[in-house]
């Protein structure tokens, strides 16, 4: 495999709207008819926090089973894998990781977000704990697309045990310039330790026109970004080749959607990516 390295200049400040996309999310997956574990507790020490706006998120009246289902499909790809060791990258509001450490001691969960996000969340499932956090869940504040800060937060694995990658909701936020850069860092990852990236992030373009405008404009309303989806299948395939990745498209069982896949991402050892380009 070749190393294939950067430099970028990262700004928190740059990512911290793309923040405010999680608390949509979080609102309707604490609704009682979805029964997700510890979801109703998140939003409530949510709407505790000092400084918490619940209009940031947006149009919360319209019902929004689309954030379960895409919860519970990378839920299920995520045990799938049989890894017992995971770091999900701008984990936001989600429960999944007190959930993982709660049910199985064993289990290393790593949740790397912004600074501001990661210490709101330490916060927030402090209060849900009665003032104690799982010995087994660490809350990184960094920025994913730096390799020192993803670094750190991966130091809690153990090498001989492969990880499981989780991204929810984040590349559609970023440019292909930023894709590329969190995608190797995930690529080094799993070069040294094996395992799989499980996202529902390398979806494609609503067929419908009006349905994609109105996801684009929602997008550059509340961040200020573009949404930058990939324009089909064929395309992300081609970008993951890149870093000498195969991917396994999966749809919902509960929500029948172009909006709504994930995929299950491959990585070989003995890979070696395509991309030769050195920008350094």
């Amino acid at each position: 495999m070749s190393c294939i390295l950067t430099m970028m200049i990262i700004k928190n400040e740059d990512f911290e709207k793309i923040a405010l996309t999680n608390i949509r999310p979080a609102f309707h997956r604490a609704k009682p008819e979805y029964n997700i574990p510890y979801a109703k507790e998140m939003w409530d020490a949510m709407k505790s926090m000092p400084g918490f706006s619940i209009a940031e998120a947006g149009d919360l009246t319209k019902a929004e089973p689309y954030y379960a289902a895409r919860h519970n499909l990378m839920d299920s790809l995520a045990k799938s894998t049989g890894a017992v060791q995971f770091l999900e990258i701008a984990a936001g509001w989600s429960t999944r990781g007190l959930t993982v450490c709660k049910r199985n001691e064993d289990a290393v969960y790593v949740e790397l977000d912004l600074p501001d996000a990661a210490k709101s969340k330490y916060q927030a499932i402090w209060r849900i704990e009665n003032g104690e956090i799982p010995s087994n869940l660490f809350i990184h504040g960094g920025n994913a697309l730096s390799y020192e800060d993803f670094s750190n937060a991966t130091s809690h694995f153990d090498l001989m045990k492969p990880v499981c990658v989780i991204t929810e909701g984040l590349l559609g936020y970023l440019s292909m310039e930023e894709k590329e850069q969190i995608t190797r860092n995930i690529q080094l990852l799993l070069a040294e330790h094996g395992g799989t990236w499980v996202t529902n992030d390398f979806k494609s373009k609503v067929k419908d026109p009006n349905e994609q405008a109105r996801i684009e404009n929602y997008t550059r309303k509340l961040t200020g970004r573009a949404q930058q989806d990939f324009e089909n299948d064929d395309q992300a395939r081609r970008f993951l080749a890149r870093f000498g990745m195969n991917c396994e498209f999966h749809s919902s069982p509960e929500l029948q959607t172009d909006r709504l896949r994930a995929a299950y991402i491959g990585f070989s050892k003995d890979a070696r990516s395509t991309d030769q380009t050195d920008r350094r």
